[in-house]
């Protein structure tokens, strides 16, 4: 499977040139018919049988098609059942009670059409210093790749280089994400679930805001980046990645202000913005850039880093 975007896939954003420098711009917050339009992904997938040599029904697998191109993006069980991408959206819709309200910032797929992903913006902000923002968003995933759940959940974006910060603090904020399999059409339950995180959601981004606040106040000590590094890139930690984060944390985006220059909060972001922008070092690999820092790798490193922070302030 390819690692990010490719010739089959798009998206949209809103604004400015996204670190990722792909998808077609929108001038403001998209509506769900926008959006789907904008981002390419009016296109519907297909379950089909599956024949053997002899042309005997295979039972209790099927193919999932996608109908514009006609790619096999998976088998899958008889119990399957996809989510289609307008789908997606009304569903979205439900969850916010915003129906054809403008709201939507980013969307598109993956590896084909095997997922999709919608980020909708909240309307808090968090302010954590003078100059600094973050903005609180909702992201929906759909898998149709037959392995990847339909997913919600929180993430924010800080404004001043539009890096991404997935959240999950601690082993409870497994609670901030809604998780449903393709067993079965999406109902009135399922919205309902899915609202509870939503207010969750809203009560979490203000601890957040109170978090960076405090990382703000705590000045980076010698040993500090050596021990964060250590935890986050474990086996791949690199004598780049030591260099490039000292320098990001001097002289980064947003480094110019002295409430964050040198606090934890600034270390932080030179992690974040590591990992957005620098991880690879090809343009041609900003697809791949783009589904690790949401999804994957990237992910999972920007969870261990925040998680760091936590301990360290629990510590004090």
């Amino acid at each position: 499977m390819s690692s990010g975007i490719t010739g089959k896939d798009s998206l949209f954003y809103v604004g400015e040139v996204p670190w990722h420098g792909l998808g077609t711009p929108l001038p403001q917050l998209a509506t769900a018919r926008e959006a789907l339009e904008a981002s390419g992904l009016t296109w519907k997938v297909a379950l089909r049988e599956i024949r053997d040599e002899d042309y005997r029904r295979v039972e209790n697998r099927r193919l999932l098609v996608r109908e514009d191109t006609g790619d096999v993006l998976a088998v899958v069980t008889k119990r399957y059942e996809p989510l289609q991408n307008a789908e997606a959206f009304h569903f979205f819709d439900d969850v916010t009670a915003d129906p054809n309200g403008p709201k939507y910032e980013v969307a598109g797929s993956l590896h084909g059409g095997r997922r999709v992903w919608l980020l909708a913006r909240l309307p808090e902000v968090i302010r954590v210093v003078r100059g600094e923002e973050i903005k609180p968003y909702l992201l929906l995933v759909n898998g149709h790749d037959g392995r990847t759940a339909i997913r919600m959940f929180p993430t924010s974006v800080r404004v001043v280089c539009q890096n991404t910060l997935n959240w999950a603090i601690r082993a409870a904020d497994e609670n901030l994400i809604w998780r449903r399999a393709h067993t079965g059409t999406l109902d009135r339950r399922d919205v309902s679930k899915a609202r509870e995180i939503l207010g969750l959601a809203s009560q979490q981004f203000k601890e957040l805001e109170q978090l960076l606040k405090e990382l703000t106040r705590v000045r980076v000590k010698p040993g500090d980046v050596d021990e964060l590094l250590r935890e986050v890139y474990r086996h791949d930690l690199s004598e780049r990645r030591r260099r490039l984060v000292a320098e990001l944390l001097e002289s980064g985006p947003g480094s110019d202000n002295p409430a964050v220059r040198g606090t934890f909060y600034g270390l932080l972001n030179a992690i974040t913005d590591m990992e957005d922008h620098y991880r690879f070092a090809r343009p041609a690999n900003r697809a791949g850039r783009l589904a690790s820092s949401l999804f994957g790798q990237g992910a999972q490193r920007k969870k261990r880093a925040l998680a760091w922070f936590q301990r360290k302030l629990g510590a004090r």
